[in-house]
């Protein structure tokens, strides 16, 4: 059986890709792109992370796996129609025939399903919800709605409540990926989740880059 490698580069822009006109800025990608096939017409049924993914792993439209929001907008109604409808995701199919299974992402819930490794999180998506919600009518209760807007952009908030800063970073992905590949567990689905285009872009130390 072949080993199986998804890499998924949430936000990024195809028309920011070299393979797809854009000027010697994706080397790798493009190596790729020239040994394999290149969809020039390819598009997402949904345009937030949850609802995508899960299509993408399901082979199924948002309306028909039932997750139609995305992150605390997924209600416990969506979750039900998700459950009922015994929706099988793409490494939970491998793994029943025989493949050892590496998720490297955030998303958790049932993202993290038909996985033998998926990263603790740091933070529980679910219980962040419920956290943010009871915060909201709190500030509320008191005539601040606006003041917590702007807390809850704060970067401090976000290191301590969740967001980007909360997980690895793609350098600390790759690294990870590498050293699953080296395990050398065949046949294995290894699937790359990196989130660093949703983030201004911050150049990496000389001392951080990585040597494959």
């Amino acid at each position: 059986m072949t080993n199986i490698i998804f890499v998924l580069v949430d936000a990024l822009n195809a028309r920011n890709l070299g393979c797809f006109g854009y000027d010697n800025i994706s080397p790798n990608i493009d190596k790729l792109a020239s040994r394999g096939a290149v969809f020039k017409k390819c598009f997402s049924c949904a345009n937030a992370s949850d609802t995508a993914l899960t299509s993408l792993m399901s082979g199924m439209y948002p309306h028909s796996h039932g997750i139609t929001h995305h992150s605390f907008d997924v209600s416990d109604s969506q979750l039900r129609n998700f459950e009922e409808r015994e929706v099988k995701l793409m490494q939970q199919v491998l793994q029943k025939n025989g493949y050892a299974t590496f998720g490297l992402d955030f998303l958790g819930r049932w993202h993290n399903r038909g996985y033998d490794y998926y990263p603790s999180l740091k933070i529980d998506r679910t219980k962040r919800k419920e956290q943010m919600h009871n915060m909201q009518l709190l500030f509320e209760f008191f005539h601040v709605k606006e003041f917590f807007k702007k807390v809850y952009r704060m970067n401090m908030f976000k290191k301590i409540f969740g967001g980007f800063d909360s997980y690895p970073n793609d350098i600390e992905t790759t690294a990870n990926a590498i050293n699953i590949i080296k395990q050398k567990k065949n046949p294995f689905f290894l699937f790359v989740h990196y989130w660093g285009v949703h983030k201004p872009y911050t150049c990496p130390n000389v001392s951080d880059k990585l040597s494959v």
